[in-house]
């Protein structure tokens, strides 16, 4: 089964990442900080929930990690009570070449193994399963039992 060879290579994945990534050495904060600080000014709420594909009740304890260790900052949005813009604080500035860093290290170690022409069709062919997996999944909501 598929689902199980990439479960298996996403974990080894985030297992080197972790070792060059500053604390708290995961890849899902990683993520969220590379996502905000590609935004021009403030990120919002909903766009990082759709970013990392996750519910917001999910999102959210990472987020307030990632506020109590500086490395974000959050203001209640203007326009709406329950919902908060994120922006990277001066620490998490700080710790985003590291970030960058990390996934580059991942990313050599990787291409060293298999060339940069075969990783690069590689990252082309997990979008076009992407792609094609959830064509097939529009309009159908997950419930939970």
């Amino acid at each position: 089964m598929i689902a199980k060879d990439l479960r298996r290579l996403s974990k080894l994945y985030v297992k080197v990442l972790a070792l060059h990534l500053p604390p708290p050495h995961t890849e899902y904060m990683a993520e969220a900080m590379l996502f905000i600080s590609g935004s021009a000014g403030c990120m919002k709420q909903r766009q990082l929930v759709d970013f990392m594909e996750v519910d917001r009740r999910s999102l959210m304890p990472m987020l307030k990690e990632l506020l109590d260790i500086g490395y974000l900052l959050a203001t209640e949005h203007p326009e709406c009570r329950n919902e908060y813009l994120f922006s990277l604080a001066e620490n998490g500035k700080k710790v985003m070449p590291q970030i960058h860093e990390a996934v580059s290290a991942a990313e050599k170690i990787i291409e060293e193994k298999l060339g940069e022409s075969r990783l690069s069709l590689f990252k082309k062919e997990m979008v076009q399963i992407e792609v094609s997996l959830k064509s097939k999944l529009l309009g159908y909501e997950f419930k939970k039992p």
